[in-house]
């Protein structure tokens, strides 16, 4: 394999709607090239709701409602690699090496070359990783800064010793990575704020995956496991990374009987910090937890949550959960789409 640059993203301009295709369109226009179907269609704003990517196909999802289709993509593209902008969206395709802009009638209002392996995105900012591995020094990891009128532009690259397993777009604008090292003994969570990359943390890998959850200014910092039927440790891992730096080691109170380990991606909720947790019954339970003091307390249980592979994001209407359900251990190749609002579980089936 050839090292591929993350710098000096190049414009491409390009109008074609055949490039991608959405489902919507503003009343009483037409987007050059368009078909009479969506001339008509009724306008879906993408902000709206959560997003979730099948493949080639974007949908919205939200309000108990079928998802709909927003856009048919040129390519398959990741999850993490599409985010809703200004009542469109920013999808990088990797096969392509291409970010598309594209607004709500599906018009690419923009294209440009970026080149990496994998990429994550908010509404503002871009972070590419490099494919290959440096002896020495790591994976390159560009940051960018996003604008309809200029595109991407590069703020920095760094590199660092660290496989990702998971980003966070932080409020206070940092980036923050957590992932392995190249050893796969350690784990170890970076923050990137404006032209520095500073090693936050650090702490002993276990067969296990490092995962973030935002929760208001502060970040939670806790281990997935690898495996569902480990068993349980003497202490559950868990941090807390404030905004002005502290890192406070959190202790776990109030789990329920039969709690092994985390297992999946958590999220924030009103006040919980919502965790999916592997029972020795064979489920996946929602474990949620309030913050107090250094303690990180029980106060509401989902059983059979069928594991957090993917959060989509808060539904617009009522402030609920959306996230896609699938237990690959249990019933690999089946998912759904799960909603959690703090005391109603409820499952729907994919579009």
């Amino acid at each position: 394999m050839s090292e591929q640059s993350t710098s000096g993203a190049v414009l491409c301009c390009c109008a074609a709607l055949s490039v991608l295709v959405f489902a919507s369109c503003v009343p009483g226009g037409s987007p050059s090239g368009a078909s009479a179907a969506a001339s008509t269609a009724t306008v879906v704003a993408v902000s709206a709701g959560p997003i979730l990517v099948m493949d080639t196909r974007v949908y919205t999802v939200g309000n108990e409602a079928k998802p709909t289709l927003l856009a048919t993509l040129p390519e398959s593209v990741r999850q993490r690699s599409v985010c809703a902008r200004d009542g469109g969206l920013l999808a990088w395709a990797q096969g392509e090496q291409l970010l598309y802009a594209v607004d709500a009638c599906g018009r690419v209002s923009g294209r440009w070359e970026l080149k990496a392996a994998s990429v994550w995105m908010s509404a503002t900012r871009v972070l590419a990783r490099s494919e290959l591995y440096e002896d020495g020094a790591g994976f390159s990891y560009t940051l960018y800064e996003y604008s309809d009128a200029r595109g991407p532009i590069a703020l920095g690259s760094w590199s660092l010793d660290l496989f990702p397993a998971d980003v966070v777009f932080a409020a206070d604008g940092r980036v923050v990575l957590a992932g392995a090292n190249a050893a796969d003994t350690t784990h170890t969570l970076w923050a990137i704020a404006g032209s520095n990359a500073q090693l936050v943390l650090e702490f002993p890998k276990d067969m296990d995956f490092a995962r973030l959850v935002a929760h208001g200014p502060d970040l939670f910092v806790f281990t997935s496991s690898g495996a569902k039927t480990h068993p349980a440790p003497k202490a559950h891992r868990f941090w807390r990374l404030s905004q002005d730096g502290r890192i406070d080691c959190m202790d776990v109170r109030g789990l329920p009987a039969g709690a092994l380990r985390p297992y999946g991606s958590g999220f924030s909720l009103g006040d919980t910090v919502c965790i999916p947790w592997a029972m020795d019954n064979g489920q996946v339970n929602l474990v949620c937890l309030v913050p107090n003091g250094t303690q990180l307390d029980t106060v509401a249980l989902a059983e059979d949550a069928r594991g957090v592979y993917a959060v989509l994001g808060a539904d617009s209407s009522d402030g609920s959960m959306w996230y896609l359900a699938m237990d690959w251990a249990k019933e690999s190749g089946k998912s759904w789409l799960g909603n959690w609002d703090g005391k109603t579980l409820n499952f729907f089936p994919m579009p």
